[in-house]
C-alpha cells in the first residue's frame, strides 16, 4: 500500500554539513568616500566559501541640498538613485540592467510586493517617515504613502535594499571559491531622474555604501567534493530593459521593434512612461485611453493569442499581470497596484504618492514551474526581434517612452577544473 505523504516516515532528511556562517560586509573597491550623479560604485565579492544569494543587501547613507522642504523622490526611494546594475564574473559583464531604478524600484516592487509588505519595509525602502514634511510626529502612514518620499529640507538619512538581479536569484548557493572574481557595480543616476521637479534639489550624495551578504564555509572536504564535479550549473534569472518612443497623436496600429536576444524569456512587461509627467520613468500610462489593445510578436507568434483589450476586458489585464509575475492562484501574489493607479491613462495627472501603474504583463512560460525545478521554460528570442503591437482608436495624448522589460532565464556554468565561469542566457 502506498502511504500518503503525511504518513510516509521513510523519507530521509538531509543533514547540513558542519559549517560556519559569516556575515560579510564589502566596501566599494572604487575607494571614494561619497558618490553622486554618474559615479560608479563597485563591490568585489570574496573568493571563498559559498554566497547565500538570498542574503545580498545594499545599505547606504544619503544627504541632499534642496531649495526648500518638500522635495519628492520617485518610486521606491532606496532603488531610485541607481541608473544601472552590472554584474561581472572575471572581466566579463554577464548582466546589465538599464534603468535599474525602474526595473527594481517600480516594476519589481509593485508586482512582487503587496501593500502589507511595502508597509512593513517602509523604513529601509524609504517610503515614509513621521519626521518628513507635513507629517505630525508619531503619525503612521496611510497606504497611499507607500510610493515615493516627501523629503525634509537638506534631508539626511539612510536606506537599505535587497539586490534584485542575477546573483540574488540563484536557486543554489554560489561557490565563490571555485569561480573567478565576482563583482557588482551600480551607476548613479542624475538628480533630475531621482526627484520630481516640484522642489529643486542641487546636491544628492550617498556615502557609507556597503554590500552585505552571508558567506558559508563548509570546510575543505566539502569544497574538495564540489571541485570533483566537472561542471556546476546555477539556475538564475534577470531582467533586460529597452525603450522606444511612441509619438503624441498616434493612432491606429502601431508596431515598435526591440532587439533583445535570450534563449528563454519567462515574461514581458510593457510600460508606457512619460517624459513630462511628475514621476517620469516612475509613471506608466494606458496609451490607448481604454480604447485599444496590447500584444507582442516573437518569430511570427502573437502573445497572448488574443490581444489584451483595454476596451472590452481591461480588468483582466491585472490578472494577466499576476500570471506574468507568478502563479495566478497564489494567495501571496497580490501586487501593490490600486484601481486609481491602474486606470491612469492618456495624459491624466499623477502625484508622487499616486503614480500611474498601468503595467501590461504577458506571461511567456510554456508551463509555470518553480525556478529551481526546471530551466528554459520560456520563449526564445534568439532568432527574432520582438515587436510590441499597440492598437488604439484614440490618438495618444502625449509622447511615451515605451519600455519593454523582459524577465529571462540564465544559467551560470562553472568549470571547476579551470576555475572559470560563464553565463548562458
Amino acid at each position: 500500500m502506498s502511504l500518503p505523504l503525511q504518513l510516509d516516515y521513510s523519507q530521509s532528511i538531509s543533514e547540513l554539513p558542519e559549517c560556519t556562517n559569516y556575515e560579510v560586509t564589502l566596501t566599494p573597491s572604487t575607494g571614494a568616500t561619497k558618490y553622486d550623479a554618474g559615479s560608479i560604485i563597485k563591490f568585489d565579492f570574496q573568493q571563498r566559501g559559498f554566497i547565500d544569494p538570498s542574503s545580498i543587501v545594499i545599505r547606504y547613507k544619503y544627504n541632499m541640498t534642496s531649495a526648500a522642504a518638500g522635495a519628492q523622490m520617485i518610486a521606491t526611494p532606496a532603488y531610485t538613485p541607481f541608473l544601472r546594475l552590472e554584474t561581472l564574473i572575471g572581466s566579463q559583464v554577464v548582466e546589465s540592467i538599464n534603468q535599474y531604478n525602474q526595473v527594481a524600484g517600480f516594476l519589481y516592487v509593485n508586482t512582487q510586493m503587496d501593500v502589507a509588505m511595502k508597509y512593513g519595509q517602509q523604513q529601509p525602502l524609504g517610503f515614509y517617515s513621521s519626521t518628513m514634511i507635513g507629517a505630525a510626529p508619531g503619525t503612521p502612514p496611510t497606504i497611499e504613502q507607500l510610493d515615493g518620499r516627501l523629503c525634509l529640507d537638506d534631508e539626511v538619512g539612510s536606506f537599505s535594499m535587497p539586490l534584485v538581479g542575477l546573483l540574488s536569484s540563484s536557486a543554489k548557493l554560489i561557490p565563490a571559491f571555485a569561480m573567478p572574481q565576482i563583482s557588482v557595480q551600480l551607476t548613479m543616476d542624475a538628480i533630475a531622474n531621482i526627484f520630481t521637479s516640484v522642489v529643486a534639489v542641487t546636491v544628492f550624495e550617498i556615502k557609507n555604501v556597503e554590500l552585505c551578504y552571508n558567506m558559508l564555509d563548509f570546510g575543505r572536504s566539502v569544497e574538495h567534493d564540489i571541485l570533483a564535479m566537472p561542471k556546476l550549473f546555477l539556475k538564475c534569472w534577470s531582467f533586460s530593459n529597452s525603450s522606444s518612443t511612441l509619438g503624441s497623436g498616434s493612432n491606429g496600429s502601431i508596431s515598435l521593434v526591440y532587439n533583445q536576444k535570450y534563449a528563454s524569456v519567462k515574461a514581458a512587461y510593457i510600460l508606457c512612461a512619460s517624459g513630462t509627467s511628475i514621476n517620469r520613468w516612475g509613471d506608466s500610462f494606458d496609451a490607448t485611453s481604454s480604447n485599444g489593445d496590447y500584444s507582442i510578436m516573437i518569430a511570427g507568434q502573437t502573445y497572448p493569442q488574443r490581444a489584451l483589450s483595454t476596451l472590452n476586458n481591461k480588468a483582466y489585464i491585472v490578472q494577466e499581470l499576476r500570471r506574468a509575475s507568478g502563479n495566478i492562484n497564489d494567495k501571496n501574489n497580490n501586487m501593490s497596484i490600486n484601481s486609481l493607479e491602474f486606470n491612469t491613462q492618456g495624459n491624466d495627472t499623477t502625484t508622487n504618492i499616486q503614480p500611474a501603474k498601468f503595467i501590461v504583463g504577458i506571461p511567456l512560460e510554456k508551463l509555470h514551474i518553480p525556478s529551481d525545478k526546471a530551466i528554459l521554460t520560456g520563449v526564445s528570442t534568439n532568432n527574432s526581434n520582438i515587436t510590441v503591437n499597440i492598437n488604439t482608436a484614440t490618438a495618444t495624448a502625449q509622447q511615451y517612452n515605451v519600455n519593454l522589460i523582459l524577465n529571462y532565464d540564465a544559467i551560470i556554468e562553472v568549470d571547476t577544473q579551470t576555475r572559470d565561469a560563464r553565463v548562458r542566457q
